[in-house]
């Protein structure tokens, strides 16, 4: 019978996550498209304190930067991080730890025009749980990714024919702990 230990674990993980990490450089050749000068993305909660296990509403907004119409795709890959710095590796709860996912999909059925100026808000509603957040404060911002691969052959390269990659600016939530 084999043993698992967290070094046999690790070894499997760490090549694993560089695989993932990596194949995007090798299957896509390039970016025709970015606009992440010209929509700004803006994100808050609802309020600034929580108790671990309730929930609260985070607003996304998007606006505008620009003279002309701009194309927005509001159910692209949307997701939180915190901004610490830790061993990535040190257990098998990485993805949770790290990320809170919003929505892992494109849609690319769902569109919105915004004009110059304009504002488009979104509004999700998080569960503070202990997987992501941490007592105290928590420094967060918010990743949003969308992109379009042009299908090709499998012995050819998927060249990216737009995408978009945005990213708010900080902002904090103070996790207290259930009485």
């Amino acid at each position: 019978m084999v043993e698992y230990s967290k070094q046999n674990t690790k070894k499997r993980i760490v090549p694993l996550l560089c695989i993932v990490w990596l194949l995007p450089l090798f299957i896509c050749e390039g970016q025709i498209n970015t606009d992440a000068d010209k929509i700004e993305l803006v994100a808050a909660f609802s309020r600034d304190t929580v108790i671990m296990g309730d929930s609260l509403d985070l607003f996304l907004t998007y606006k505008n930067l620009t003279d002309v119409s701009m194309p927005l795709f509001p159910y692209a890959i949307i997701f939180m991080t915190q901004n610490k710095i830790h061993d990535a590796f040190y257990s098998n709860e990485f993805i949770d730890r790290d990320f809170y996912l919003l929505n892992f999909t494109c849609v690319l059925d769902s569109i919105a025009v915004l004009k110059p100026n304009e504002l488009f808000k979104m509004k999700y509603l998080i569960k503070a749980n202990d997987r992501f957040f941490d007592m105290g404060e928590n420094s967060i911002h918010i990743l949003y990714v969308y992109f379009i691969l042009k299908k090709k052959a499998f012995w050819k390269k998927n060249i990216i024919k737009t995408s978009l990659s945005l990213k708010s600016k900080n902002f904090n939530l103070y996790v207290i702990p259930k009485q």
